[in-house]
């Protein structure tokens, strides 16, 4: 899929899928911290090379100050979700689904936005994760622009009850 802007919706599809959160950080010997583990910082290298490649006039088009929603769909072989072995009576695999966690995925990812948008991770409102079957392993991630009355829980509340006809 070609990325771009699509009904007022930045999308940007990276062709690399991140490391896991839980192989992303080293811890420093003797306390004093932690930092980015070798292959975290070579995909972070990456990808930010990548979209400032391929997506400046997107990315300039966003706006710093905004809130935003946030889904990142991480588009995956069959092979790296699915456990051939399941269903198999001896040495059979105990799940049909491989660990892959979509939510482990995205820290890296956003600490790669920031980096490359200047919008950091506290403007995302809303974050979706999502795993998809593809041919071709790559995450797609749609940045849309929110308004503050979006995040008014009692505007929101409100809202719902009037579509319900029970107006308080």
């Amino acid at each position: 899929m070609n990325a771009g802007i699509l009904n007022g919706i930045t999308v940007l599809s990276i062709p690399f899928i991140p490391p896991s959160s839980n192989q992303i950080y080293v811890n420093k010997r003797g306390g004093g911290g932690r930092f980015l583990s070798t292959p975290a910082e070579q995909y972070k290298t990456t990808v930010k090379a990548y979209l400032g490649e391929h997506y400046m006039m997107e990315i300039s088009n966003l706006n710093p100050e905004a809130i935003y929603s946030v889904t990142f769909n991480f588009l995956l072989s069959k092979n790296k979700i699915l456990n051939k072995g399941f269903g198999k009576k001896k040495n059979g695999a105990k799940t049909k689904y491989k660990k892959i966690d979509a939510s482990n995925r995205i820290k890296l990812l956003e600490d790669c936005l920031k980096d490359v948008t200047g919008i950091d991770d506290s403007q995302f409102f809303s974050v979706t994760a999502q795993k998809w079957f593809a041919k071709e392993p790559r995450v797609v991630i749609y940045l849309e622009e929110m308004n503050q009355s979006e995040i008014d829980a009692d505007l929101f509340a409100k809202s719902m009850l009037q579509n319900l006809g029970q107006d308080s």
